[in-house]
């Protein structure tokens, strides 16, 4: 949908690529289209005639081949790697944005690009952008991340480096990311708005951390960026089965990375499962499977040597049955001539036992604008992590992506990821800046958010705000808009976020929103709202309800309100898209239900609409609770058993309170973000009341910090985490952190627990990586109770409960006590860390557990008091 069908290509349009760099010798970017150019090219210097060439006109390598995060060796040749990182990634990226396309016999496409697409003629489809000027600007080496980004920038504000910003680029796409925008607060972030106020749309990819509340990845995180999350239309690849007809029918799938690219008219044959049905060793039935189509399982092996059997064996395609719900991309470090596809477990269940021959195609049906789009779940989940505002911006298929494969010449390969929506947003935002020219960074991302696709499940559920931002993108749609809204105090955002709200009584905040006529004429809009998922209580609404608004870019102020009514609102369940429960790893390769926290999210669209026909859409969200003020009464006890009151009003059904023995009180210091500004650290322990061994005794520690995070279970840098001293020698030798599942080895998800590290050699919160972790099977939940059971408020809080066990932290009966500290700290490296304190399991001064409701958890919920055994000593 290259304008769909409009003159605009992105003639004229300066679009940079910020990524492994581009293979400008393949047919789909102007080069010769012989692979053997590619392979006997000297990628550190540049041979006469080949670059820069008609399609690719500038770039530079910041990084060098040799380059895996460390020492860069720069040269002028930003040819894309042979290897490594994830086989030409920037060649994929780029054709998606601006490739001119290759036909089926291998010659590259010259146009006209304004005629009606045809994707049978096409051996690599073009881009979206197709006659846009492209720059490489390679950053990654051939393994390994980068932190090259801000020389990327700086060369891209000035390409010739004359200090003349005329030639700084129009259009930057950066399929790149760290999650949980763990790269916010450097420098990179400086660099990126200087490169947007000089005129540069930014476009970024989400990142691919899935269903994860606050994931999405930095750059795309910043404001100033469009951020891309991946979308999946009903066109994507899958499997058509004709026969039994007790299967027959449509079956979604996902072609795989290395994988021979599925066509629309697709491949078709009897489906045979293979024996053995894992297809790790050659197949038994091998003379049933030669000429059909390969069903193997999920499991054991690798996908490319499963391929490789199948190949062995005859086979013409091969369909993966996964071993869990859902699909996913297969990849591996090599390719295969068979096209194939992953189909779920549920799918492939019924294939399997269906009675009769397996007959089908595998394909994949050319995509279209109307196509009816859903998302993608590998697409990190929003808030931003850094101001709690709407990210994604928008979304775009990511999913089977068939784009240019670098060093084949003039081959396509598909992939899928955010990567692969993000360059089609860049593409569609370098047709914009054509046909818009006068508009600049902010106004061109708030015209790609205003007209664009909402996104369901493949359930039918309309997706959260924080998922799909704007919904899909639909450039047809946005070249034909005339109107477009944006927040007024967050203009480079687009979006109108609320924040946070948590309301003790009924409360109202209202924003301002512009709403700009880009017509010849005088119109006059109705205003209306659209919510995704109402909430109890929450009440969505606007001023004035109709506007006129003047020709030729003017605007007018719309105010919108959100009133939060707590009691109403209650404690909800998620959203059906949410839901209560996430799937998690259980260590041993299957996967579990777990409880999930989450946000109360009320999130949808402010609509404008004349004649009858909407105008223009920008979405709103924000996070909302009811709140407690309780605190406890100070008392005084010389007996072995205190009740203490907890006084003080709530709008929550249930709020919660925990207690501990104090270990430090620290005053508040000025100097430092309040969400890290400690103020206070306790432990307790259910050893009073646990009879089983002591190693399975569990210790809690409670910490309070000044102000309020949006989560404290960040991977890589945690927010805060408990530092444990076992012989008094002020060196540590546990870390126990708050953790979003696990920052290694398995999914993120919501299910928030505490794990603990061994301290040894380099380890520490920078560098968990260096740290011996304690086994995955025995993290505990946060805040001692699960989220489908109480509303603990693991986000946007200042108080997090970590649990662990005894031995987990080194601990033994003959040795129960040790000393601890919190540490809290930020990306940009602000730390605050408490004095020591000194907790013993076996004979806690306070034991706020023994007694409580459930005994060994110092939990308290609605207004019962905390009963607290307390020694002599401390009376």
């Amino acid at each position: 949908d290259s304008g769909g069908g409009t003159p605009f290509t992105g003639l004229g349009i300066r679009m940079g690529i910020i990524d492994s760099g581009i293979d400008y010798l393949h047919a789909d970017f102007g080069g010769s289209g012989d692979p053997a150019d590619y392979d006997n090219n000297d990628s550190n210097v540049i041979e006469p005639g080949t670059f820069p060439n008609a399609r690719v006109v500038g770039g530079w390598d910041f990084a060098g081949d040799s380059y895996d995060g460390g020492n860069p060796s720069p040269d002028p040749d930003p040819l894309d790697c042979r290897n490594g990182n994830a086989a030409q990634h920037g060649t994929h990226v780029a054709g998606i944005a601006g490739g001119s396309g290759v036909l089926t016999d291998g010659t590259a496409f010259a146009g006209p690009y304004d005629a009606s697409f045809d994707p049978s003629i096409f051996g690599v489809a073009p881009g979206v952008a197709p006659q846009a000027d492209l720059y490489a600007l390679k950053v990654f080496g051939c393994s390994g991340g980068t932190t090259l980004l801000v020389q990327a920038f700086e060369w891209a504000v000035d390409p010739n480096g004359n200090d003349d910003l005329s030639d700084r680029l129009d259009v930057v796409n950066m399929s790149l990311g760290s999650t949980f925008s763990l790269s916010v607060g450097t420098v990179s972030d400086t660099a990126a708005k200087n490169l947007h106020q000089a005129g540069t749309v930014l476009v970024a990819a989400a990142g691919n951390d899935g269903d994860t509340a606050f994931a999405h990845a930095f750059p795309g995180s910043l404001p100033e960026v469009l951020s891309v999350g991946a979308s999946i239309a009903v066109s994507a690849a899958e499997l058509q089965v004709t026969a039994p007809a007790s299967v027959a029918g449509s079956y979604a799938g996902t072609e795989g990375s290395f994988t021979a690219p599925l066509s629309p008219t697709g491949i078709s044959g009897d489906i045979v499962a293979v024996q053995p049905a894992l297809g790790c060793t050659p197949f038994s039935n091998a003379a049933e499977v030669a000429g059909k189509i390969a069903l193997i399982q999920r499991g054991s092996c690798p996908f490319l040597q499963k391929f490789s059997e199948a190949e062995a064996a005859g086979a013409i395609a091969v369909v993966m049955v996964n071993d869990e719900p859902g699909t996913f991309q297969m990849g591996g470090d090599g390719s295969s001539p068979l096209p194939g596809l992953m189909i779920s477990q549920s799918d492939g269940a019924a294939l399997l036992g269906a009675q009769g021959t397996l007959s089908g195609s595998l394909l994949r049906p050319p995509f279209t604008s109307d196509d009816e789009a859903f998302a993608d779940f590998l697409s990190s989940r929003g808030p931003s992590l850094i101001d709690g505002a709407i990210k994604p911006d928008i979304s775009a298929p990511g999913v089977s992506i068939v784009s240019a494969n670098g060093g084949s010449g003039i081959g396509g390969v598909a992939n899928t990821g955010t990567s692969m929506a993000s360059p089609f947003v860049a593409g569609a935002a370098a047709v914009v800046r054509q046909a818009f020219p006068s508009l600049g960074p902010s106004e061109v991302k708030a015209l790609m958010m205003s007209s664009n696709q909402p996104l369901r499940s493949s359930e039918g559920d309309d997706m959260p705000i924080a998922y799909q931002g704007s919904g899909r993108l639909a450039l047809a749609d946005i070249l034909a808009q005339t109107a477009y809204l944006r927040a007024e105090d967050a203009p480079e955002a687009v979006s109108l976020s609320f924040g946070h709200i948590e309301a003790l009584e009924t409360v109202t905040t209202t924003k301002p929103v512009s709403l700009v006529n880009l017509s010849d004429a005088e119109v006059t809009y109705d205003l209306s709202v659209e919510q995704v998922h109402p909430l109890p209580g929450v009440t969505i609404t606007i001023e004035p309800s109709t506007v006129t608004v003047a020709a030729q870019a003017t605007s007018e102020t719309i105010d919108v309100s959100i009133t939060v009514d707590p009691v109403a609102l209650g404690d909800p369940d998620p959203d059906p898209v949410t839901g209560a429960l996430t799937a998690v790893f259980d260590g041993d390769g299957g996967q579990v239900p777990a409880p999930r926290a989450h946000l109360n999210e009320a999130d949808g669209w402010l609509v404008a609409s004349s004649g009858g026909s909407e105008a223009a859409r920008v979405p709103f969200h924000g996070s909302v609770r009811a709140a407690a003020s309780r605190r406890a009464v100070p008392f005084c006890s010389s007996e072995g058993e205190a009740t203490v009151p907890i006084v003080g009003t709530s709008s929550h059904p249930t709020p919660v309170t925990t207690a501990f023995e104090l270990g430090v009180l620290d005053e508040v210091d000025a100097d430092l973000p309040s969400r890290i500004d400690i103020r206070a650290v306790g432990a307790a322990t259910n050893y009073g009341a646990f009879d089983g061994a002591f190693e399975d005794v569990e210790v809690y520690f409670g910490v309070a910090v000044e102000g309020t995070w949006r989560t404290a279970a960040v991977p890589e840098v945690p927010t805060v985490s408990i530092e444990i001293d076992l012989d008094g020698d002020s060196s540590l030798d546990y870390l126990l952190i708050p953790e979003p599942n696990s920052r290694t080895s398995f999914a993120f998800a919501d299910y928030l627990v505490a794990r603990s590290y061994i301290v040894d050699g380099l380890c520490n919160q920078f560098n968990l990586d260096s740290c011996e972790r304690t086994p995955y099977a025995d993290r505990l939940e946060l805040n001692l109770a699960p989220a489908d059971e109480l509303d603990t408020a693991p986000f946007y809080n200042g108080v997090i409960v970590l649990p662990v066990f005894t031995r987990n932290l080194g601990l033994t009966e003959d040795a129960p006590s040790f000393r601890y500290r919190a540490r809290s700290l930020t990306q940009a490296s602000e730390i605050d860390t408490t004095d020591w304190a000194t907790f013993d399991v076996s004979a806690p001064a306070v034991d706020p557990a023994t007694f409580a409701p459930t005994p060994g958890l110092p939990l308290y919920v609605g207004d019962e008091p905390v009963v607290a055994r307390v020694a002599p000593e401390t009376s």
